[in-house]
Formats: C-alpha cells, sequence, structure tokens
C-alpha cells in the first residue's frame, strides 16, 4: 500500500498484494484510490470526496472488481455523507475478505444542525438526520433497506433526548432455523421500530439515562 499527498489537502494511493494465506490458490490484487479534499468551498465549507477501484485474479474465482466513490459535505446547518460501493460476484482477494459478494450498496445520511448561541436559550442545538441504506444484488433488486429518521435535542446543560424511527426491509432467498428449531421461511421481510434515549447530563452529582423501544 503507498499513499502520496496531492494537491493542497488531497491523496492518491495504489495497493497490490499477491499471495494466499492457505496456499490453495494463485491469487493477487491491484488498485488504486483518491481522496479530494478542501475546506473552502462555498466560502469556507468542508467538502470530501472518495474513489476506488480493486481487481482481483485468482486460479480459481477468476478475475472481478470492487469500485466505489463517496461524497462528504459534513458542515452546519447541512450536512450530507452519500457513499456508493458495487463488490463483484467473483472478487476475491485472498489477502483481505468479502463480506458479501455480488452487491451493490448505496448508503446516503442528510443532516441538518439548529444551533442556539447566546444567553436565555434552553436548547444548545437540535439534530435533525435521515440514513438510508440500501443493498441490491448486481441487476437491481432490492436485498436489504435500513431507513432511520432521528431527532436529538441537547441543552444548554448538556441533558440530551434523542427519539429515532427506523423501518427495515430484508429479503431472505433460502430458509433458515434459529435457535429452538424456530424455521424463518424465504421471503419479503418489512417492519418498524422505535426508541427514545434520554440521557441526564454527567456533569450533575447524580447523572443516568434511560432507553425505551
Amino acid at each position: 500500500r503507498v499513499t502520496a499527498p496531492l494537491l493542497s489537502q488531497s491523496r492518491v494511493g495504489f495497493i497490490a498484494t499477491n499471495g494466499d494465506p492457505t496456499g490453495r490458490t494463485e491469487n493477487s490484487l491491484a488498485g488504486g484510490d483518491f481522496q479530494y479534499r478542501t475546506d473552502s468551498l462555498f466560502g469556507g465549507k468542508a467538502f470530501q470526496t472518495d474513489a476506488y477501484y480493486q481487481r482481483s485474479f485468482s486460479s480459481t474465482a477468476g478475475q472481478d472488481a470492487s469500485y466505489g466513490a463517496g461524497v462528504y459535505f459534513p458542515n452546519e446547518p447541512f450536512g450530507v455523507d452519500a457513499n456508493f460501493k458495487t463488490v463483484g460476484q467473483n472478487f476475491a482477494p485472498a489477502l483481505g475478505f468479502v463480506n458479501r459478494p455480488a452487491v451493490r450498496i448505496y448508503d446516503g445520511t442528510l443532516r441538518y444542525v439548529w444551533r442556539y448561541r447566546g444567553g436565555g436559550n434552553f436548547f444548545r442545538t437540535i439534530v435533525l438526520d435521515t440514513i438510508n441504506i440500501v443493498t441490491t444484488n448486481l441487476d437491481g433488486r432490492i436485498d436489504t433497506r435500513n431507513q432511520t429518521l432521528q431527532v436529538q435535542f441537547t441543552t444548554t446543560t448538556d441533558h440530551a433526548l434523542y427519539a429515532t424511527v427506523r423501518n427495515n426491509f430484508d429479503r431472505l432467498l433460502r430458509p433458515f432455523t434459529l435457535p429452538g428449531n424456530v424455521n424463518i421461511p424465504e421471503g419479503a421481510y418489512t417492519w418498524n421500530s422505535f426508541n427514545t434515549h434520554f440521557q441526564i447530563s454527567r456533569s450533575r452529582p447524580v447523572s443516568f439515562h434511560m432507553d425505551t423501544d
């Protein structure tokens, strides 16, 4: 793995591996990545984008690639993160691992922050964000989806309240059995959940937190 600075805050990198710890295959990987970063966008806003491409070569699995890109705008009051990644069916680096091949993953977060300054305010910040993660197969069929909407209240005395709503979808392509011989058949499943988190400031002599689901 080799990296080198580029421009004022950016960098470029290259990676290459060769070998299989098990000794069962001939395996190698080559790839590159690029990160662009600036803190002067729109008059002083931070911005970052990343991209990578890797290709594995295996004597048993053949050749295949993994690639992706991300955009990050971590600012106030508005912030956004967006990522995309593809992992090929036969992407198989022996000096590493692949959690789930043959997928495309889309990950996005939108955030808005109200920050209260000056005396006399009860709240220090109110943060509203939504997180969305979608995983498909290489043909575009949605296999999992996780959508989250959360609001966070923080007071000037460091008390905090979070409220979170989630919608989840999961497609089981084959049945499986849970402990206790509970069989879960294949199919598409959707469910919702709601939870809250309340925290008394840790600066107090007595502090506690409470969670509800």
